[in-house]
């Protein structure tokens, strides 16, 4: 089981590795309420984060924070300064015809450098939700205060 912040951490992780030249898109594949879910805990531009708020004059804006920023969204930095020493062996892993390797490979970058105690300015959403049944999509689910099992990643051919 991991936090919000934890899965935050993978799916940008998931976004970097899909950016790279030749690959697939990945998304994590998390168990919620007794439902199969894809989607995205985080939107980002390769290296920086986006998170869309109501200014205080009632407009809707996007601010827009580095990855690597610790403050903010501390296990995305930690996966990120990991990452970035170390990026080969994702993306070799995610090359692989196997996303289990993928899979593996992330939560032990994710268990190796996140405690779950990590505190985020982000949204608790699973944005672009979509149930592996294709029965429901909706726009988010709100996985507040949750504990969510990560069950697989999704590889989506390009």
């Amino acid at each position: 089981m991991y936090t919000i912040p934890q899965l935050q951490a993978l799916d940008f992780l998931l976004k970097i590795i899909s950016a790279e030249p030749d690959s697939d898109e990945f998304k994590p594949v998390i168990e919620s309420s007794g439902i199969l879910w894809q989607g995205d805990f985080v939107m980002s531009d390769r290296t920086y984060l986006k998170q869309p708020y109501i200014d205080v004059l009632g407009d809707l804006e996007v601010r827009t924070t580095s990855a690597g920023e610790h403050g903010h969204h501390d296990a995305i930095a930690k996966v990120w300064e990991y990452y970035y020493q170390k990026p080969n062996r994702l993306i070799k892993l995610a090359k692989a015809n196997n996303p289990a390797y993928l899979h593996h490979g992330l939560l032990e970058v994710l268990n190796a450098v996140t405690t779950g105690e990590e505190a985020s300015d982000l949204h608790p959403y699973l944005f672009n939700a979509k149930s592996l049944d294709g029965k429901m999509e909706v726009p988010f689910l709100d996985l507040s205060d949750e504990k969510i099992k990560l069950v697989s990643i999704l590889r989506l051919k390009r």
